[in-house]
């Protein structure tokens, strides 16, 4: 990618831009090496939008991150690509010939990325990275029916805490996860795909349990609660909700393994609050109890989460088997307690294969 990007710099010294070989700066290599992919594409966006406002509505992230991005890709190139005014930004004339050249050549990464081979060609290791008690109803399904249509692939799966799933993606350790009302940033993009309501969670014989019917959120008050530590993203929800309406929860322990917490609630040591797919096994045993939440209702979403870059070919077909085995989940009874499939297209998906597995 850096060819094109040199010609267009090299031809701007006719017009007074230096050169790599007038010494001037640092050399081609050595400045073009931190080049990124998505500072190109906020540049591209700033160019055709004429404004970082613009440019980061259109790519779903701030105008510091473009601006930051775009400093660093001057610094790169060595030469002054756009000029900031009160209404926005204009090229310079090297801007201008690079942000044509650019628009051709990133439509060409986007197209191949698009027209790439599917795993069954091409092969290799695919990473997926979910929670606890998503991969233990999920990866069964995926596992099962990924090798028959791709054999060449090899479906790895990572279990890793709620909130560092996200992460994971962002920083290449996964190329897929299942992420927890998650949003899309920078060059994560997060297609949602279900909702689910919480639910009081408490062993049969405890205080929280006594009444079957649905509780309201003022009712929490005085019970002891059992949350996980303030990182989690639903401690976060709770401790907002319960602000919100000026209420004190009684937590007596902070515990974030939810297999652990399970142990404790069983004893009798305190309830939690969960979404009914977490705890449907030991419903179904009659080792622990849910009742539904309500004024306000307490709901959490889940989405897909993958890169968004010249890679991203390669997953897609995958992304697609993940969001069809969620919606057979829950056609089929298998991932209780949803209260909407996000994507429409998918509540009439049958999916006999992941209700198998």
């Amino acid at each position: 990618m850096q060819d094109w990007v040199q010609e267009i710099w090299l031809d701007g010294a006719s017009n007074g831009a230096p050169n790599v070989a007038s010494g001037q700066h640092a050399s081609w290599a050595d400045r073009t090496r931190t080049l990124e992919f998505r500072g190109l594409r906020y540049f591209v966006s700033v160019a055709r939008t004429g404004t970082f406002a613009a440019a980061a509505q259109e790519l779903n992230v701030s105008k510091v991150t473009i601006t930051r991005s775009i400093q660093r890709l001057e610094e790169a190139v060595g030469v002054k690509l756009l000029t900031r005014h009160g209404r926005g930004a204009s090229l310079t004339s090297i801007g201008s010939r690079l942000a044509v050249r650019l628009e051709t050549v990133l439509q060409s990464v986007i197209s191949a990325a698009e027209e790439s081979p599917t795993p069954t060609a091409s092969g290799g290791g695919l990473s997926i990275a979910l929670s606890p008690e998503v991969g233990l109803l999920l990866a069964p399904a995926l596992l099962k029916q990924c090798h028959p249509r791709w054999p060449l692939i090899r479906l790895d799966v990572r279990e890793v805490a709620t909130d560092m799933l996200a992460d994971c993606v962002l920083r290449g350790l996964a190329d897929v996860a299942i992420v927890q009302d998650g949003i899309s940033s920078g060059n994560v993009i997060v297609e949602q795909v279900l909702s689910e309501r919480l639910g009081l969670v408490a062993a049969p014989r405890h205080l929280a349990a006594q009444n079957a019917a649905a509780v309201r959120f003022r009712d929490l008050l005085g019970l002891p609660v059992i949350l996980p530590t303030s990182q989690h993203r639903n401690r976060r929800r709770l401790t907002k909700a319960a602000y919100q309406r000026g209420i004190n929860l009684h937590v007596v322990s902070e515990v974030d393994s939810v297999p652990l917490a399970k142990t404790l609630f069983r004893n009798e040591l305190g309830c939690t609050i969960l979404p009914r797919m977490a705890v449907q096994e030991e419903l179904a045993r009659g080792a622990l109890v849910f009742r539904d939440i309500e004024f306000p209702a307490l709901v959490c979403t889940h989405g897909i989460a993958s890169r968004l870059d010249p890679a991203r070919g390669r997953v897609t077909n995958v992304v697609s088997l993940i969001r069809k085995s969620i919606a057979s989940l829950v056609n089929c009874g298998m991932w209780p307690g949803v209260s909407q499939l996000l994507a429409p297209e998918l509540s009439t998906e049958p999916g006999p294969d992941a209700c198998r597995a």
